[in-house]
């Protein structure tokens, strides 16, 4: 039973391995040294979703009340993680009816597999030729005019991405310069080391350093990648989601969840709140549609067309230039960009060819990087509204529900063409 939408090539996993020995990227130091609960002790937590945020003594008393503890508080956004000492669903049900109480879901993340990709053997550099060598292959930043806008942009200014995964390989000799330490939100205070892949593979498509005599070539090299590590419990995504809106331009997050859950839902509501602050700060945000391909209203990304519309939401499309397959769509669908067979970095070093939102949306990401550091606003309505405008139409004529407004077109949404 999987509750997170699957990534076609690539699973999404969300385990969090401690202690790697690597010294890469920690956390600030004001934030106290923590390790995530076990699996077990997060299935007896549910997070409650308040109108208000209740004041300490009306949170002791619903803490007696309900036979409760209080284990973390987010007042910014009214939710309060609870451990209970009886069964989760009877907890939930008695929660529900409290006075106060908008919502009640569970903290533990469903377990996903671990991430793979097909591995590309590494290209040697050619001599004195200080280009990334693998980059003919990038076929996905050729269809997006990518490089037009490397040729036509002159100076941008530099791009803070808060990375939203499951951290990053600062090792990575294809990454680690264009690296800023950042958070990790599942064991604060200690490394964002990438365990899983994932994020070190949607980061390579952000910014992999640019004309370094190896690998490839990321999409922004005026991106600097924040990695913010989430681990198996829904607060650590509010608390990566909340820290990226604190400390970063902007946010790309290729995490999926499904709303409906067989016994009571996880992360949905909690999430729209998150999302709701990252609005608030004034902050874009890019996130993925899912990999389901069929209509599930995946969230966030199913935010971006209701309750919280300055999100943007990406679809996949293929070298063709049609969505693939398994691109989940619906009419919440912002723009579609490359995620078949997206060349990029992998942990340990390496390169991976992969599939899946989990890549269309860094993509987009990196154009949103660029848009910034050419002086576009720092507004994620009108942020969107230039990449939908600027998008070319594929698929049905006009917006539709697989490739929204259509594929992102780089050069026209950095430069203004066809503004």
């Amino acid at each position: 039973m999987k509750h997170i939408a699957k990534h076609t090539g690539v699973f999404l996993a969300l385990a969090t391995l401690a202690g790697c020995g690597h010294a890469a990227l920690v956390t600030p130091t004001e934030r106290a040294v923590t390790v995530e609960a076990s699996k077990a002790v997060l299935a007896k937590r549910l997070i409650v979703g308040f109108k208000a945020m209740p004041t300490p003594a009306e949170l002791a008393a619903f803490e007696t009340q309900h036979a409760v503890k209080a284990v973390k508080q987010y007042a910014q956004l009214a939710l309060v993680v609870i451990e209970t000492r009886a069964t989760v669903a009877a907890t939930r049900k008695a929660l529900l009816a409290a006075p106060g109480v908008q919502f009640v879901e569970g903290e533990l993340l469903p377990a996903l597999d671990l991430p793979t990709g097909k591995p590309v053997a590494t290209v040697p550099s050619q001599g004195r030729d200080v280009t990334d060598p693998m980059r003919k292959d990038q076929w996905a930043l050729d269809t997006m005019n990518v490089p037009k806008v490397w040729d036509a942009a002159g100076t941008l200014s530099s791009v803070i991405v808060g990375l939203v995964d499951t951290g990053v390989d600062g090792l990575h000799a294809d990454l680690k310069a264009n690296l800023v330490p950042g958070y990790n939100a599942a064991n604060p205070g200690q490394p964002t080391m990438d365990e899983a892949g994932h994020g070190t593979m949607t980061a390579g498509c952000i910014a992999a350093v640019a004309n370094n005599g190896i690998g490839v070539a990321g999409v922004a090299p005026n991106a600097k990648v924040m990695p913010i590590k989430v681990g198996n419990s829904a607060s650590s995504v509010v608390d990566a989601m909340i820290y990226a809106a604190d400390h970063a331009d902007m946010i790309s997050m290729s995490l999926s969840f499904k709303p409906n859950m067989d016994e009571y839902p996880t992360a949905v509501e909690t999430t729209r709140r998150a999302a709701e602050y990252v609005m608030g700060k004034k902050v874009p945000m890019v996130c993925s549609m899912g990999n389901t391909g069929t209509s599930s209203k995946n969230v966030p990304s199913y935010f971006a067309g209701n309750s919280v519309p300055g999100l943007i939401a990406v679809g996949a499309t293929d070298k063709t230039d049609h969505v693939t397959s398994f691109s989940t769509f619906g009419n919440w669908t912002s723009v579609s960009a490359p995620g078949a067979k997206i060349l990029t970095t992998a942990k340990g070093g390496g390169y991976s060819s992969v599939d899946g939102t989990s890549f269309s949306t860094p993509l987009t990401a990196g154009v949103v990087a660029l848009m910034l550091g050419h002086g576009a606003p720092k507004d994620p309505a009108a942020i969107k509204k230039i990449l939908m405008e600027t998008a070319l139409d594929i698929e049905a004529p006009g917006l539709d529900d697989k490739a929204g407004a259509g594929r992102v077109d780089a050069y026209r949404a950095v430069m203004g063409a066809g503004r």
